[in-house]
């Protein structure tokens, strides 16, 4: 029989690996984020020697689950990447269980765990719904931006409105936002607000960032606005009448 390792000595491999992965992968994140920041202080035409002064950059955000649906314990790795370079520039890890706590409770007894835990960081702590691990990994990784001098303002989503609900205000908003964001979208008031010249006006002042205003802008991603728009416009030509000039939706003599 070959010689083959004890489960504590493997264990302790595996510690020392993850220890090394998490280290090398810690020092490339911090290089992307200042990479990002210094494209976009090229920009914005902001001096380089101004290591201090926060910067805000576009990005993207979106999570996987280790199963579909929203009923995965090991929950979720979300991911935010710069949308100027394409590298990641950081990654939250949310989960309701740790294999790592599992493997300790029976192999220690009740003290020996109890010591060990005190200098363990557990990534199986997250008390809430499954369903709502994305949005606690956004906005711990908002909550982080500030660390290396940027901020993450604009968001490019794939329509999803429930991670950006978490985070459009955390850098702070203006009066207008704040009372506006706060309405339901089908209510009446914010659909009048919505047809107004105000709010062009408003939409306008915050793209371009003519307003002091903080709040997240989100950017729908072209790739998910056309697949949306093709699907809508699938299923109005399969159910649509004829027009008004008796052809087909299709454009052929029906």
């Amino acid at each position: 029989m070959p010689f083959s390792l004890s489960k504590d000595t493997w264990y302790s491999h595996e510690d020392a690996l993850l220890q090394a992965h998490t280290e090398v992968v810690q020092v490339e994140l911090e290089k992307n984020s200042w990479e990002a920041r210094k494209l976009a202080m090229i920009e914005q035409g902001v001096s380089a020697g101004d290591e201090d002064t926060v910067i805000n950059i576009p990005v993207s955000f979106d999570g996987t689950w280790s199963r579909r649906g929203y009923t995965a314990n090991h929950g979720i790795i979300g991911f935010v990447i710069s949308a100027a370079t394409g590298k990641v520039l950081d990654y939250e890890v949310i989960s309701k269980v740790c294999n790592t706590c599992i493997q300790k409770k029976s192999s220690l007894n009740e003290h020996e765990f109890e010591q060990w835990a005190e200098n363990h960081t557990c990534r199986g702590s997250f008390g809430g719904s499954s369903a709502s691990m994305e949005m606690e990994s956004v906005k711990r990784l908002w909550g982080k931006s500030q660390d290396y001098s940027i901020q993450y303002k604009f968001l490019i989503s794939d329509g999803d409105s429930k991670s950006y609900s978490a985070i459009w205000n955390y850098y702070g908003a203006c009066d207008t936002c704040n009372q506006y964001e706060s309405l339901e979208s089908t209510s009446e008031e914010y659909k009048i607000w919505k047809a107004s010249e105000d709010y062009v006006k408003w939409e306008n002042e915050h793209l371009d960032g003519s307003v002091d205003c903080d709040r997240v802008i989100k950017l729908d991603c072209i790739g998910h606005v056309q697949k949306r728009l093709g699907k809508a416009l699938y299923e109005f030509q399969r159910t649509a009448l004829k027009l008004e000039n008796g052809k087909p939706v299709k454009g052929r003599q029906g």
